[in-house]
């Protein structure tokens, strides 16, 4: 690769500063970017956070940008506050002259978040040194809109959603079009943007973490914590929406493990408790048989690893093939093995293939082969857990780091400058 002049990164993030996701998946991302040297490494890296005014001077706010410092100390962290959308020419003066301190004269690359941040990187890069951007495209989000409203593929969609699908696929090809280099999370998003016709400008980058996390006394500290010595734990780390099947897929496997064995324990970190404690109860669950709480992005690696096996249960759709879940490297890292239904993506074949946890015929098995599947599975994450913890920990450190796409991101961002 022919090495690139100096250049800044600005890692433009929309509306999203207080998800907890926006920390291992762009802030850990771009620190390791700021602290790896090699061929093309940026000058200097920016997190710029682009918030509505009403957000962005909230406690919060400041606490969570505080807390995006402390863990990144390479690079720098910016709040973006704006008025109104990206097309006032005024308020994107005065956003552009608020970055340009922190990138200095060196030519920009703007990594954009998903299209709503391409549509500011555009509006930017009038008042910004000469720049490029990159598109990091998170999920098929016309699908998404279709699949969020109960169908499974746009045609048998009414006219009002058909037309809301078209206007989020124009927005993306726009995005596309502005784009010097495109980057997605799944093999499933690959083929997916092919078919917009984008070509070598696109490259796989998965959900990853920084490092793994797995700690054994931690791991037995938290489970004498949450009283889950002796206990086989099933973690579900996640939201409740229509696509994670938190009814046919999690807890409709909980509830047969429950029924057969004692021992079993499902452990659901989640934000949307209150949802997820109403569904527990019309499965009919024993609630003294889950522990429901809402954990701190910090709290998440030993809540993890108090686990044996975290569940990633999904019906095959249109929508779960394009989907590679975030939580999937952190349950690696935190050294969980994985139990995975067939059928979405390739995380079954990947799971089985490096032995770090089980993949099964759930949907559409009956309930007698559905009671086999559960007994199969709880006997053998007793009898292998510790082997599987330990390829679980293997394949997060060969496919899920961020180190391992340092070069890729690179010559994107090459890329990009040099359009």
């Amino acid at each position: 690769m022919t090495k690139s002049k100096p250049y800044a990164v600005v890692h433009l993030v929309a509306q999203e500063a207080l998800k907890d996701l926006i920390g291992p998946q762009v802030v850990d991302h771009m620190e390791v970017q700021a602290s790896t040297p090699g061929d093309d490494k940026p000058e200097r890296v920016v997190a710029a956070f682009l918030e509505p005014v009403r957000h962005a001077f909230t406690l919060r706010m400041r606490s969570q940008l505080r807390e995006y410092r402390r863990r990144a100390p390479h690079m720098r962290v910016a709040l973006l506050p704006y008025t109104s959308r990206c097309r006032s020419i005024l308020q994107n003066r005065l956003l552009g002259a608020r970055l340009r301190p922190l990138i200095g004269d060196v030519p920009v690359v703007f990594h954009c978040r998903t299209e709503s941040a391409a549509e500011w990187a555009v509006a930017l890069s009038q008042f910004l040194p000469v720049t490029g951007i990159v598109l990091d495209v998170r999920g098929a989000w016309a699908e998404e809109l279709v699949f969020a409203n109960g169908f499974d593929g746009v045609e048998s969609a009414p006219a009002d959603l058909r037309e809301q699908f078209r206007a989020a696929e124009v927005r993306l090809c726009c995005a596309l079009e502005a784009a010097a280099s495109v980057l997605t999370v799944s093999k499933g998003m690959v083929d997916y943007l092919e078919g917009f016709g984008v070509d070598g400008r696109l490259a796989y980058v998965p959900c990853c973490v920084r490092s793994t996390t797995f700690s054994h006394s931690a791991r037995m500290r938290m489970r004498a914590q949450l009283g889950l010595d002796g206990k086989l734990v099933y973690v579900y780390a996640g939201t409740v929406t229509r696509y994670q099947h938190v009814e046919d897929g999690l807890l409709a496997f909980f509830g047969l493990a429950a029924e057969q064995t004692p021992d079993t324990h499902l452990l659901c970190l989640t934000n949307d408790t209150e949802r997820l404690r109403a569904a527990i109860a019309s499965a009919r669950i024993d609630p003294e048989r889950v522990t429901l709480r809402g954990a701190l992005q910090r709290e998440m690696p030993d809540l993890l690893a108090a686990g044996d096996a975290g569940l990633l249960l999904r019906a095959p759709s249109r929508m779960n093939r394009f989907s590679q879940p975030t939580k999937f490297a952190e349950y690696l890292a935190a050294g969980l093995p994985v139990l995975v239904s067939r059928g979405t993506g390739v995380l079954d074949d990947m799971v089985e293939t490096h032995g770090a946890g089980m993949a099964i015929d759930w949907f559409g098995s009956s309930l007698d082969h559905r009671r086999e599947l559960v007994r199969q599975t709880c006997m053998r994450f007793r009898a292998r857990g510790a082997d599987m913890r330990v390829a679980a920990l293997r394949l997060c450190e060969a496919e899920f780091l961020w180190s391992k796409y340092v070069s890729t991101v690179r010559q994107a961002y090459a890329r990009a400058i040099a359009q």
